[in-house]
């Protein structure tokens, strides 16, 4: 999953202005007659600045490789890298209204859901946390957790975001702490989503702590059709890579995570739990039992 810049970027702006620009020119004869060289003139420009930029961007940019197997990209004119005690920080250094720094760790030996609880221990109340499962930065069939403490409409400034996956038998995770005043900080946040998105592994062994849950599951039932009984099927299919089918009257595309199945066009979430060989759905407040086939 690809952590989302919050705000447009800079060069977006830069073009939007350009383009705001060339429509103000004078509606004079002679000034109409020049209006395209110049409206050329600007778009070059624009693209010489925009490739400078991107040139300047590539030739600043550097690759750290952690023992753990994963490596990141970061821009060495916004970053400062502190390594101790198995935790890599990335430390933003441009201006800001506080200090910004993402921290990578390897935890052995422990899952994700307990590892995050252990930092978000220290965030108060939980109501105020916001909990989400997607696939983990830097992949599509691996599953992570989120937990995100946002204070900018507290007044506090500080945000801070946990995100834990299993990991060759522990956990990987990132650390962030953000502040901000006035709004989001549009730098800070781009740099940050860059570095977490641009996250590679030597060798990203498959997760066993959903070992269980892949397979099918299907419940049958009769229904009277013209007169006759026709015994009639529904099905739940949730593969290893968490993509899933839904069987019921039609079919519908999730996701699955570990306690919900996610509607991959949008929808309500549907709850479900798997005992054994069975799993039960939520369907409309009521619990119905599927029997997993081999």
């Amino acid at each position: 999953m690809k952590l989302k810049k919050r705000i447009v970027t800079g060069t977006a702006l830069a073009l939007t202005a350009l383009a705001l620009c060339s429509c103000g020119s004078s509606q004079t004869p002679e000034a109409t007659t020049k209006a395209p060289a110049e409206s050329e003139t600007s778009e070059s420009t624009a693209a010489e600045t925009i490739a400078a930029e991107e040139k300047e961007k590539e030739s600043a940019t550097v690759v750290y490789e952690s023992k753990d197997g994963w490596s990141v990209k970061y821009d060495k004119n916004h970053f400062t890298v502190n390594e101790g005690n198995d935790i890599t920080g990335f430390v933003y250094s441009g201006e800001s209204s506080g200090s910004n720094l993402v921290e990578i760790s390897y935890v052995k030996d422990k899952q994700p859901e307990e590892v995050l609880s252990e930092i978000t221990e220290s965030w108060g109340d939980p109501d105020n946390i916001t909990r989400i499962e997607s696939f983990f930065p830097g992949t599509q069939d691996k599953w992570g957790y989120w937990r995100v403490l946002d204070g900018t409409e507290s007044g506090s400034g500080l945000s801070e975001t946990a995100i834990a996956g299993e990991y060759n038998g522990g956990v990987l995770l990132f650390d962030i702490t953000t502040h901000a005043e006035d709004g989001e900080d549009t730098a800070v946040s781009d740099c940050i989503s860059d570095l977490i998105n641009s996250i590679s592994y030597d060798d990203f062994k498959p997760q066993t702590m959903y070992d269980h849950v892949p397979g099918r599951y299907t419940r049958t039932y009769e229904e009277e059709l013209d007169g006759n009984k026709v015994s009639c099927e529904y099905s739940v299919t949730l593969n290893e890579d968490h993509t899933g089918i839904l069987s019921i009257q039609d079919d519908i595309e999730v996701l699955w995570g570990s306690c919900e199945l996610i509607p991959t066009s949008g929808g309500d979430k549907i709850e479900y739990t798997i005992e054994g060989d069975k799993l039960m759905l939520n369907q409309d407040g009521e619990w119905i039992t599927y029997t997993k086939k081999d």
